[in-house]
């Protein structure tokens, strides 16, 4: 079997191996400007850790997100999220007749089922009508 060279692009093989013999994904560009993100502790958080309130108050005030840790206490909220895409998943299977039963569209409300292409158009109308006082 003929062996087939392999492209490269920028000092990285279609395979994912680097002109340089390591893999994975190159190195980060030094010219390229980036944000610092923050890494907050949700355990932390909910005891009430002054130090971590603080660096909560400044990524939101100065960076304007921040990754959070929900390692520990914060498993339980990912168990949660697991169960609610499961529900929507249940919802998303059932018959077409019994969501819209749930369309609150008529009741001038930006909750409930939504049928395809229906929240672009909605969510403008609801808008325009919610805050047409103050345009």
């Amino acid at each position: 079997m003929a062996t087939e060279t392999i492209t490269q692009t920028n000092g990285v093989h279609l395979n994912g191996s680097h002109t340089n013999g390591t893999s994975g994904p190159p190195p980060f560009p030094d010219d390229v400007p980036t944000a610092p993100l923050l890494i907050l502790s949700f355990d932390k958080l909910r005891n009430n850790d002054t130090e971590e309130i603080k660096r909560l108050i400044r990524a939101c005030e100065d960076i304007g997100f921040f990754y959070l840790d929900l390692r520990g206490p914060g498993d339980d909220i990912l168990g949660d999220a697991d169960k609610l895409f499961k529900v929507s998943e249940e919802l998303y299977d059932l018959p077409l007749e019994e969501k819209q039963k749930y369309d609150f569209m008529h009741k001038n409300s930006y909750f409930g089922y939504k049928g395809f292409g229906a929240n672009a158009s909605h969510l403008a109308t609801y808008l325009l009508t919610k805050f047409a006082d103050q345009m």
